[in-house]
């Protein structure tokens, strides 16, 4: 019932919405109605009850662009969002998808674009003609949910625009802006090798701030390649995706807990330890697998507990709703119990 439930509340916040096929047999993310109404959407809540009437348990998509207000950048590599978002700036509202991140800006008048067409960066900009899926739809062919990360649609009026020298860079639009910010990017990607090794934000600004003096004194630059200032709110932000724990470094495996589920999971204490320690090995090693076995026997050695312990921590991760059971076997069969991680 995702968008007979939810189109009056999205439609309220300013937003046009449309239905997307959830049910079996149908493409996923394929509209329900054709694309026409995606160009050139006029909505009221008669015609989108009517609407709901015909497609009442399929899930619910937004229609970016000048008619709902909102420009998306809409990131496929989980890994390469800090990035991303340092370069588009912060937003209050994002969405997690299946596949990776939705960051939302106050539409601009931007034009949609496939980074990936242009850059080394899994992402588009989605503006007029396009839509996203919004929470909570669900993606069945992999058993996924779109779900708020920060904020909701009740921040819409907060959001901030995306910056324009993104654009730039990306584009080709201006030479000197995107030598600039090709320094900051470089910046970025260093404070966040060396984030790792600090104690504190104040050792991290103390890097950066070391760094632009470095490249000054390396390529012999006429200016400062950064203001202190830019070098401090860099190593600020850098510290931050530390501390959420989303700082993604390439060529390492990074896995990560919400801080509402590890409060969650404390909360149960040795117990709810000894499971948050499960969760983080499932998450590495079955990330991109839709089930498998948890054979608590054989994984006693690596986890350095007992199969008893390793079965109670499995039961308070399904009690909680972070993993969830997807095949009951009879006694005496000798094929396991299959699981899926759940994504929040």
């Amino acid at each position: 019932m995702t968008f007979a439930a939810h189109y009056a509340d999205y439609f309220s916040f300013g937003l046009k919405v449309l239905p997307v096929y959830a049910s079996k047999g149908k493409g996923n993310d394929e509209p329900c109605i054709n694309s026409f109404y995606i160009s050139a959407p006029r909505q009221n809540l008669k015609m989108l009850a009517r609407l709901a009437e015909q497609f009442p348990g399929e899930n619910i998509g937004i229609i970016c662009g000048k008619v709902s207000g909102v420009t998306i950048l809409d990131i496929d590599d989980a890994k390469q969002a800090p990035e991303l978002e340092y370069l588009a700036g912060e937003t209050p509202l994002k969405v997690r998808t299946s596949r990776g991140i939705h960051c939302y800006y106050r539409h601009d008048g931007e034009t949609s674009t496939d980074l990936r067409r242009i850059s080394k960066y899994e992402a588009e900009i989605k503006s007029g003609g396009t839509y996203v899926m919004a929470p909570p739809s669900r993606r069945r062919d992999k058993d996924f949910e779109y779900s708020f990360i920060d904020g909701d649609y009740s921040l819409l009026p907060e959001l901030p625009t995306i910056k324009p020298f993104v654009a730039d860079l990306l584009l080709g639009a201006k030479k000197a802006r995107g030598a600039a910010m090709s320094r900051n990017i470089e910046l970025f990607r260093y404070l966040r090798e060396q984030a790792r090794h600090c104690d504190s934000v104040d050792d991290l600004i103390d890097i950066a701030l070391t760094y632009a003096i470095q490249l000054r004194e390396q390529y012999w630059l006429k200016d400062h390649p950064f203001t202190d200032q830019e070098a401090i709110n860099t190593a600020r932000q850098v510290w931050r995706y530390k501390e959420e724990g989303r700082l993604f470094v390439p060529g390492q495996q990074t896995v990560f807990i919400a801080t509402h589920d590890l409060d969650r999971l404390m909360a149960h204490g040795a117990k709810g330890r000894n499971a948050i320690t499960l969760l983080l090995k499932l998450r590495g090693a079955h990330y991109n697998r839709k089930e498998f076995a948890i054979a608590a026997e054989a994984m006693e050695e690596d986890l350095k507990m007992s199969a008893k312990t390793i079965r109670q921590a499995r039961e308070l991760l399904v009690e909680e709703g972070l993993l969830r059971l997807t095949r009951k076997t009879k006694r005496g069969s000798k094929e396991p119990y299959l699981y899926s991680l759940v994504t929040q």
